[in-house]
């Protein structure tokens, strides 16, 4: 495909030697990254006005992709796509090539989902719209599962956190529910770098704890705060303010014993 030209006050832009003999004050430089694309920031100091134009360019310092109404893009993504911003507050993504795979209409984009983990082809794209719904997509631009009111920006251990008015509980990476619970908010408990607990907590901001196959372990209307110590134990406070520790991992070792 052959690299998309724009002309900037009659001069042609093709390759990153072009800005430069334009009179241009350079803000940002992101160097080539895993996918083999660079991005470019930079005003025009011949104008009155601040105007900041963005540009990618591929190994060979050929210019790929540039808009003149681009004010901002992204300098963290290791793959082929880039969140762009046109206006106030109106976020977008294309490819290194130029082409539109979100528009921008959007308040708030996070491609890198993953967390620690580097994005792939099927790294979700988290998106929060101008009436401040989230949702997913996937990185064609096409939507994953159902909007909602909150959803964690980032993936852990293959889950997103998501939150509506009645019940909070997580997706999988195609934006499907794995699990629902008829409360407010979640946290995760790790062990090991991985999942094994959740506590929740209700519109009172009383606390309880729910094991990964839904089953209730601590009651919820009887504590004020469920406290995670590591090994299984907790730290519980009822709502009286009486403390005591609760030892999940005796539990699961007598039940195993009695089978």
């Amino acid at each position: 495909m052959k690299n998309k030209v724009d002309k900037l006050y009659g001069k042609k832009i093709r390759k990153v030697q072009d800005l430069i003999k334009l009179k241009t004050d350079f803000e940002m430089v992101t160097p080539i990254n895993k996918s083999g694309f660079g991005t470019i920031r930079f005003e025009d100091i011949r104008l009155k006005k601040n105007i900041h134009i963005c540009a990618i360019f591929d190994k060979k310092l050929n210019i790929t992709f540039y808009d003149k109404n681009v004010s901002f893009i992204s300098d963290d993504s290791d793959t082929n796509l880039f969140v762009i911003k046109k206006n106030e507050d109106c976020y977008g993504v294309v490819d290194a090539l130029g082409n539109l795979i979100l528009p921008c209409v959007y308040k708030d984009i996070t491609l890198d989902t993953e967390g620690d983990k580097e994005p792939d082809e099927n790294t979700p794209i988290h998106v929060i719209t101008k009436d401040k719904q989230h949702m997913l997509f996937n990185r064609k631009g096409q939507i994953l599962g159902e909007p909602h009111q909150y959803i964690e920006s980032i993936c852990i251990n293959d889950m997103f956190k998501f939150r509506d008015e009645d019940c909070c509980g997580t997706l999988d990476r195609n934006g499907q529910v794995t699990r629902e619970f008829p409360y407010c908010r979640l946290k995760l408990v790790f062990e090991d770098e991985r999942v094994k607990y959740f506590i929740v907590e209700n519109k009172n901001l009383s606390q309880g704890l729910i094991g990964l196959n839904g089953k209730v372990l601590i009651e919820i209307k009887k504590y004020r705060r469920v406290n995670y110590l590591g090994n299984d134990k907790f730290l519980v406070v009822d709502l009286k303010e009486s403390s005591k520790i609760v030892n999940f991992h005796k539990l699961f070792k007598s039940s195993r014993s009695k089978k």
